[in-house]
């Protein structure tokens, strides 16, 4: 969480979680920078699913079952 507070400008960002299935640090970011979209991306669907469940309705957070090799066709 340093070096996110460290690099923060302030003002709400767009973050990207590569393998982030079940992500535990989610809570934590979400809570302490409240970011304008928080994306996971990972090839789990398993983990996504429980992360899923986790999720609150209207949250910013976006599920992408997909691999960081194939980010073309991810859309943000």
């Amino acid at each position: 969480m340093r070096s996110y507070t460290r690099l923060g400008s302030g003002a709400p960002a767009t973050i990207l979680e590569f393998g982030g299935a079940n992500s535990c640090f989610l809570d934590k970011i979400v809570q302490e920078f409240s970011p304008a979209a928080y994306h996971v991306i990972d090839t789990n669907a398993y983990g996504l699913g429980l992360l899923r469940k986790r999720l609150s309705p209207g949250s910013r957070v976006h599920l992408h079952q997909a691999s960081i090799l194939d980010m073309a066709r991810v859309s943000l």
